[in-house]
This record gives structure tokens, sequence and C-alpha cells, in this order.
């Protein structure tokens, strides 16, 4: 090769290489220009191009109850637009929307009612003229039966493409069952803060399982067509959201609304300020009811009347914690007892007989004063005395640091010192002072074993509770079992032991006895029942407001039921009442029962059916033993039965008996006693059903014929009304 072609190319070479290094160069400085000298002006070009990739909402997960009952769920709205302009792509569209849009602007005039039909055609006809691609035709969504409806209507039953229809969906969080446990199901929603930023905010369920509940949002494209309205475009780039999981709570939404109503009438009754119920199953842990109330007073501003409204606002149950009062007797009792496990149920305190005692420099007040000045154990706590626990209290744990620490030691393994971890966001921890805090006096362990100096929060006091009725062993309540996608379970809630046994076999009978005391004979006495027995405690403290003692009080009764074979625990608190009773034992034990009441009517399996059957005399026909007092006598002529009747007996029903002296039959009137469960055993069921309906029993019937052989309600009881009869024929 000669050396001018050899030179040639070399310059050609390094011609080349310096073109692509001025063109790196270029593209370099263009980079840097649009990132740090242009940013403002392609940032706003960004804001106004046509096309931009945006957040497709993912549809949010559905909240359920134990029986599939929905309590939360996103309903699809929509916004009804049009573009106009692709009914005139064609001669032949063209021609399809002039013959229909007078029937167009009439539906949408008929179902909107905010203008003439006429005002519609005036809008769609400006639109097309300004060549307008997005127009929305009422500012009000319409639900998703309507948008079928609409679907259907002259031109928009083209569709999206030929006819231009525009749906766009606005999902909405609803309850169907609105009020009920709201504030247990809870919110979110975006709140802005100063900085211009936003935050997820909300409380309950919708807080706690956000991140499940709302699944994962998608991307697409979306058309900017003027006025910051923007047009989806879908494509096979669109990424599809992901739908939130579906959260499948414990509760029971027929013992919610017992619940919630039970509790509204209490508090309406005593004037109180707000109160909670809270109802969970004993052996399980799972919260079947979770109730709040506040009362909400206004002023009208025109009258100056004044308005009081009840909703629910806070979580009183789970994120606000109180001095408990009697209530944490129990504990401070079974705290006494594994000390001393010497002591008996008939061993007794001299408590005096002037209702005080002074420990130090402060007196503490007993409410019931005895004439002996002598209380037993089983009576401190069935007659709720301050002093005789306090005095226990005092002169157990009392004597030094270690043995102060000693109780408070007590307190933790009862769990009421540390948090529950419970499932909702905003649980309240509990304060309870130690001999290390500055605080910490002479007067501590006394007033703290009667319900001073320490907070809990009432789902805190229910779950020791329920550790008693459930034979010592205390289970962290659980209120969401688990998540699910449609039918497929994602992931399952299991409750945790917080303590396999709270103390000994023999302290846990003697505290199950108190507890049954306190209903028997004691301060709940009022609140007995003849069909199951109920354990308990009542429990009323002082408000403290602002670091002083008011003449407020804060009231409470915790307990469970049946006694003998439990299986639901229930706290009652109403807070500040202000008329008709300041005790526990007057305002939220009356609450506890109306609500046991009802969960034991409705609940077949706490009913033991009775065995035995009911008087049947030997030698009297079935078909006569016992009815309606006019078709005994039909019967027994029809079959020339020997009657001894003499037309004395007055009364509608009647039993078949035999009277040996005249050889025939005579008739023992069934005497109907208002509140109490008829006998209907020997009846027809023509006879019983409408005898026991109209009583206000719910009537389950096992056997296609016969007569009623036996019935699950004995005849006598108390009735509750609403409750369910099973009824055997044979």
């Amino acid at each position: 090769m000669s050396a001018n072609i050899k030179n040639s190319i070399l310059v050609r070479v390094r011609i080349a290489f310096i073109g692509v290094a001025l063109f790196t160069l270029l593209i370099i400085a263009k980079i840097v220009s649009i990132q740090y000298f242009s940013e403002a002006d392609w940032g706003e070009k960004a804001r106004t191009t046509d096309v931009r990739l945006k957040t497709i909402k993912a549809t949010r997960g559905n909240i359920y109850g134990d029986d599939g009952s929905l309590f939360a769920t996103s309903l699809p709205f929509y916004y009804v637009a049009f573009d106009p302009t692709v009914s005139q792509r064609s001669t032949e569209r063209k021609a399809h929307f002039d013959a229909n849009l007078n029937a167009l602007c009439d539906s949408l005039a008929m179902f909107f009612g905010d203008r003439s039909a006429e005002a519609y055609r005036r809008r769609i006809v400006s639109a097309i003229r300004d060549k307008d691609q997005y127009l929305r035709l009422n500012s009000h969504t319409v639900n998703y039966r309507e948008k079928k409806r609409m679907a259907d209507w002259p031109i928009f039953d083209q569709g999206r493409m030929k006819g231009g229809v525009i749906f766009e969906k606005d999902e909405r969080r609803f309850k169907p069952f609105s009020h009920l446990a709201s504030r247990t199901i809870g919110y979110t929603k975006l709140e802005q803060k100063p900085n211009g930023d936003y935050r997820r905010i909300g409380a309950g369920l919708e807080k706690s399982f956000d991140t499940l509940l709302a699944g994962r949002d998608g991307q697409g494209w979306f058309e900017n067509i003027g006025s910051g309205k923007w047009k989806p475009i879908h494509n096979e780039e669109e990424i599809k959201p992901v739908h939130g999981l579906d959260v499948h709570t414990t509760i029971d939404i027929n013992l919610q609304d017992v619940a919630h109503e039970a509790l509204l009438e209490g508090i309406i009754k005593h004037n109180a300020d707000h109160g909670c119920v809270v109802v969970m199953e004993v052996k399980t842990g799972k919260i079947k009811a979770m109730a709040n109330i506040d009362k909400i007073t206004n002023t009208n501003k025109v009258t100056g009347d004044e308005i009081v409204t009840y909703k629910e606002l806070t979580n009183y149950a789970v994120a606000r914690r109180d001095e408990p009062g009697s209530t944490i007797k129990l504990a401070s009792m079974m705290a006494i007892l594994e000390e001393r496990d010497n002591l008996k149920l008939e061993d007794t305190v001299h408590i005096g007989t002037k209702g005080t005692y002074r420990f130090h420099d402060r007196i503490c007040r007993d409410a019931h004063r005895t004439p002996s000045g002598y209380l037993s154990l089983e009576e401190i706590i069935a007659e709720s005395s301050n002093i005789g626990v306090a005095k226990l209290a005092y002169d157990i744990f009392y004597e030094d640091k270690v043995s102060q620490q000693r109780f408070i030691d007590y307190l933790d393994r009862f769990g009421l010192v540390k948090p529950l971890h419970f499932q909702l966001i905003g649980e309240a921890k509990p304060k309870v002072k130690s001999p290390s805090d500055p605080s910490w006096s002479g007067i501590s362990i006394p007033w703290m074993s009667h319900g001073y100096g320490l907070q809990l929060s009432p789902l805190q006091l229910l779950s020791f509770y329920n550790g008693v009725a459930n034979d010592g062993r205390m289970i962290q309540p659980i209120l969401v079992e688990r998540v699910a996608y449609a039918d497929k379970t994602i992931r399952e809630f299991k409750p945790n032991i917080i303590n396999e046994k709270l103390c000994s076999d023999e302290t846990l009978i003697k505290v199950q006895t108190m507890l049954e005391s306190v209903v028997e004979y004691g301060t709940a006495k009022n609140i007995r029942s003849k069909n199951y027995r109920i354990a308990g405690k009542t429990g009323t403290a002082k408000r403290l407001i602002d670091g002083r003692y008011t003449n407020t009080y804060y009231t409470s009764f915790v307990g469970y039921f049946p006694a003998d074979n439990p299986k639901y625990s229930m706290i009652v608190v109403i807070d500040n009442p202000q008329q008709g009773g300041i005790y526990g034992s007057q305002v939220s034990a009356p609450v506890f029962k109306v609500i046991a009441d009802k969960v034991y009517a409705r609940d077949l399996e706490m009913q033991e059916p009775i065995k035995r059957e009911f008087e049947r005399e030997e030698g009297v026909f079935p078909v006569v033993q016992s009815g309606n007092l006019n078709d005994m006598r039909y019967l027994s002529k029809e079959l020339k039965l020997n009657v001894w009747d003499g037309g004395q007996v007055q009364d509608e029903y009647v039993q078949a008996l035999r009277d040996d002296e005249f050889k025939a039959i005579k008739w023992k009137p069934r005497v109907i006693v208002k509140d109490e469960v008829p006998d209907v055993t020997g009846m027809t069921l023509r006879d019983a059903l409408p005898l026991l309906e109209n009583a206000g029993l719910r009537v389950e019937v096992n056997g296609i014929m016969g007569r009623v052989s036996n019935q699950s309600h004995r005849p006598g009881s108390q009735l509750i009304v609403g409750s369910t009869i099973k009824l055997e024929l044979s």
C-alpha cells in the first residue's frame, strides 16, 4: 500500500473519530442543558403533554363478619361523560347520532332532572362544534345498576368506540350496617401535611389492615383532552391493578346489634358521656361484639335548643385507659390468695363499722357498711369492700420494697402490666407504676388494690376476666381470623396464649366462687337470672380530671356466663352517668344483663333441653292429653269418652287428668302467666305454636307428627322475648 493511500485512510479515520466525538459532546451538552438549564420548561411541557402514564387505583378489599355479613365494601359509582366527536367520524355514525340525539337528551333530562332536554342538546352540539372530546354530562354520579340502564339508551348503546359514552369509575367506601361497629371497622383517608405532601391517616380495621386491604395500584396511559381532563387509553402496555384482600372478622352482626342497642339505651337512660361494650368467646378469645358510643351535644343556632346525638367516634374499649375501680379487686384478691394459700373463703377481716380506715395520711372508704364490722374474704368481693381488699394487700405486700414489687409482679403475671398487642392500631398501654417510680408512696399498694393509681383499657381488663372464666388460661383477644382473596385464604390468625395458668387451681376455684357471689347476693344481685348463672364484678371509680378526683364516676361491670360452663365474657363501661345512679351495679350491670339475656336466648347450645317428661297421666287417651278446652271437649264427645266437667273450668288451655272416683276424665287448667314460659307438653303443634309465638318466643320443631313430648325451656321459668324454644313431637 502506498504512503499516500495510507495517509488518506488515516485522515478519514481521524475525521470520523472527531465527528463522533463532537456528536457525543453535543448529546451530553443537550442532556446537561435539559437537566439543569431547561428543567422548568420541560416540566411544563410534560404536564401539558397529550399522553401521560397515570395510576389506576386498585379496588379495596371487603371487610366481613363471622357469618359473611358485609361490614365494608367499595362500591363503584360513575361519572357520565361523552365524546360527541366519535359520532361524527363517518356518515353512518353521524346519521345515527342525528336521528337519536333528541331521544338521548330526553333520557338525560328525565334521569338527572337538573336541566331540560333542550339544554342538554345545546351542550352536546356546542361540544361537537368545539371538537371537545370530553364532555361531563352531569356532576352527579350513578350507581352500577343505573349505569347498566344508561348503556341501553340511544347513542350510548353503541358503546365507547362508536357511541362515545364514557363511564368514569369512582369507587367509594360503603358500610351496609351504617353505625354498627363503625369505629371498629374504621376508615382511611389522605391528609395533606403543611409541606404539601400527603399521608394516610385512619383508624380501626381499615387503618390497621390498610396494606392488605389496599391491594396494588396499576398504571395506564391517559390522554390529556384539555381543561385538566384525562381520558384513559386502553392498550397492551397497561398494568392492571391487583385488588386488595378481604378481611374476615370474628364479629357476630346479631350480637353487635344487641350490644349496640343495649349500650345506647343505657347511655341515654343515665345521660352519660360515653360507653363501650365488648363481648368475647371464652375458649377462643374471639371478639363477637365491640360497641362504642359517644354523646354529642350541639346547639341549634336558630332556636338555641340543645341537640343531642349519639355516634361511634372513639374506640374506648381499645384505645382509652382509665382507673378501673373495684373490678381490679379480683386481681388483688387473686394475688393475696396466691401469696397466702392457706386463706379460706370464710376467713374474716375486720373492717370496722364506720366505713372508714386510715392508711398513713389518707382515708379509705367503703360505700357499704356491715353492722358486725367483719367480712369474710368471699363477702369482701361480693360486697365490694375497699377497706377489706386494701387491708389484706397492705398487710401482705407492704413490708418492704421486695414485697411491694411482688404485688406488681402478680399483676404482670395476670397480663395487666404489658400491652395485649391487639390487632387494632392504637391500643392503649397499661399504666401500672412500680416501687421504683418517684410517685410511689405508702398508700400505693392499698389504693392500687381497689382500683386507683393504675390505668387499664376495658379490653385489657376483660382479657384477664376471660382467663378466669377459661380455667386460668389467658388468651390474647382476636378480632380478625383470616384474610382471603375471593375464596382462597391467604393468611390465618390464631389467638396466642398470654398465660397458660394464671394461678393455682385452688385459688381459681375461690375467685370463681367470689364472682358468682357478687351476683347471687352481692352488689350485682339485681341482675341475677332464673335461667343461667352470671359471675362478675361491679366497678365504680371517681374520675381523675386535671390531676384531681371529681364527683363524676366511671362505672363498669365485667364478667362471664353461664358461670358453671362459661361461653361468653363481657365488659360494659358507662362513663360519667348523670342521672339514675352512679354505681356500676346501677348503671353498667343492667346493660350487661340485657345483653346476656339476649345472647342466652338466641344461643341454643347454652340451653340444655329438659329431659324429663311432664305430668302425663297413665290411662288417658293420647288424643286428649292437653290443649284448647273447646277442642278437648269436642274430641271427648266425638270419642264418647266419659268426662266429668260440669262447665266449671273456663280456662282456654287445659290438661286431661284421670278421676278415679268418677271413672272419668277431668280438666286441669293450664294457667298462662305473663313473663313465664308456658307448659305446652301434651299439646298438638296447632295449639302450642300460637301460644308460644304470641308470648314472643321463636319455635323450632323436631318431628313431623304427634304431640309435644318435650320442650327446651322449663315451664314457669322467666320468659325472654325473642328466644328460641325447641319442641319435640312424638
